[in-house]
């Protein structure tokens, strides 16, 4: 008897969580960081044709553009995965 007992009485708890389903509104999503939504910068201009300052200008544009792409990625990602969600949200109804 007690053993019944507790299964119908999980089997309740079962179907009460069931009908309480959370969904994902807009309002739920966090918001976008402003950092992510900076565009790129443009590269600066090269003030000098000397081997050190060009070589110090490479290596100034590559982080420049790692810095970007890092961004652009995560913006991407995070795109990608609030689209996800409100797909499945949508495919629930």
């Amino acid at each position: 008897m007690p053993r019944q007992f507790l299964i119908l009485l999980l089997a309740g708890w079962i179907l009460v969580g069931c009908q309480s389903s959370t969904r994902v509104g807009e309002s739920d999503l966090a918001p976008i960081s402003p950092s992510k939504l900076q565009p790129c910068q443009a590269p600066s201009p090269l003030m000098s044709g000397s081997h050190q300052e060009v070589e110090r200008w490479a290596v100034e544009q590559g982080f420049k553009y790692r810095d970007c792409a890092d961004r652009q990625a995560e913006l991407a990602e995070t795109v990608k995965l609030r689209q996800k969600m409100l797909e499945a949200q949508n495919e629930k109804k």
